[in-house]
């Protein structure tokens, strides 16, 4: 049924010029509708759905008694644009013009930034649940004011996600899924969607043989090609990439960079780091460069701390942005040989190599003697954690990872 597994949310808003108002919404972070209205101010109906066969790809509308209608797509790892990485483009109807936006959010906390290009020129907003909670662009930085109503909407429809998801765990036999940890749900589950996705390869004529020696983008193609679904992902990326282009030529010609001098960003001071890179059979690393005896390259200046970090780090985004009001000083701290062995494994495992890629790098740092027993089995213990994932989970992953 249309309406299985959904949650409707209510909100209440009371401003001086608008009035008293409203919003009400069904749904989930993927497929919803939702009506604002208000005494005085404009009414808006929105709304956002899955596009069938088509993967983590949703198509967007809203209509404004003001005038302004906008139809847009948001592609991401099919949880809604509230959840990780998510990607956007959006075209008002009347006049407004094309504008596109990325952002992340980690789904713990439901803290994200998203950066917005458009005919004003570029802004990023700090946002909770997918409200703004600050912006800083052309016109400097301001703080927004808390829509509490809207998050009450946005909640409710992320709540659509989790009553899917608590279905699932209660048709695998766990009677209560609230009483698990985030982490053990996760892997509870990854385990499911795992088994689900092996027995599909099984019935598609597959042997067990031929499965196991499939890497993870066949195992992703094959399982596409039985369920009828199109990977969007690179259709996607190149036809983004073009926008980016329009806009980035537009800007220029325009002359970005005209804001307000609260609203610059300060630069942030790269520093040289070892970096651990792949070393090929052939003794060089993926970059044609030689690779030392201990796997260890120098590089130049490291302009993004989170890449250099082998993670997502929200806490660290989030200062670098509010640190754009004031001058603050941001040298990036020195790696330890734990943080860069760890980097090497995960490059391996989420690169492009050959399969057996990450137990090829895990191996090679427990007989470089860098590490204590104590270190390795930690390191041991979070790469096979991040191996034990379905293969949907491990491209959401590399993705994240990648970006």
């Amino acid at each position: 049924p249309l309406l299985k597994n959904t949650a409707v949310g209510l909100g209440v808003s009371y401003d001086k010029q608008a009035g008293w108002g409203g919003r009400l919404g069904i749904g989930s972070a993927t497929t919803n509708a939702s009506i604002s209205f208000s005494q005085r101010g404009n009414t808006t109906i929105s709304g956002s759905a899955n596009i069938p066969g088509v993967k983590g790809l949703q198509l967007t509308a809203s209509s404004t008694t003001n005038g302004a209608t906008t139809v847009g797509a948001n592609y991401n790892a099919g949880n809604g644009p509230r959840e990780g990485w998510n990607v956007g483009a959006n075209y008002d109807i009347n006049g407004g013009g094309l504008s596109g936006s990325v952002g992340y959010t980690d789904p713990n906390s439901g803290l994200g930034l998203t950066s917005t290009v458009d005919g004003n020129g570029l802004s990023t907003s700090a946002q909770v649940n997918g409200v703004n909670l600050a912006t800083n662009g052309p016109n400097g930085f301001q703080m927004d004011e808390m829509n509490w109503s809207e998050q009450n909407i946005n909640l409710a429809q992320d709540r659509g996600n989790k009553l899917q998801q608590d279905e699932v765990l209660k048709a695998a036999g766990i009677s209560d899924p609230d009483s698990l940890s985030p982490e053990e749900r996760s892997r509870k589950l990854g385990e499911i969607n795992a088994a689900a996705e092996y027995k599909q390869l099984r019935e598609s004529g597959k042997t067990d043989a031929e499965i196991a020696a499939m890497s993870r983008d066949q195992r992703e193609a094959a399982l596409d090609r039985i369920n009828g679904e199109v990977n969007p992902e690179t259709l996607a990326i190149a036809a983004l990439a073009s926008v980016g282009t329009f806009f980035g030529g537009a800007l220029a010609y325009m002359g970005l960079g005209g804001g307000t001098s609260n609203g610059a960003t300060p630069p942030v001071r790269g520093q040289v780091v070892d970096v651990p890179a792949r070393r090929r059979e052939d003794g060089e690393d993926d970059a044609g460069l030689p690779v030392p005896d201990d796997g260890i390259i120098k590089t130049g200046d490291v302009s993004e701390p989170l890449k250099a970090a082998g993670g997502f780090n929200f806490a660290e985004q989030m200062a670098l942005f509010f640190g754009g009001a004031t001058t603050t000083d941001t040298t990036l701290p020195v790696m330890n040989d734990f943080d860069l062995a760890k980097k090497a494994v995960l490059d391996a495992w989420y690169g492009k190599g050959p399969k057996g890629s990450g137990d090829a790098a895990l191996e090679k740092i427990r007989l470089s003697g860098k590490l204590t027993d104590s270190e390795y089995n930690q390191l041991k213990q979070h790469y096979e954690a991040e191996k034990n994932v379905s293969s949907t989970e491990y491209k959401k992953r590399r993705t994240e990872y990648q970006s």
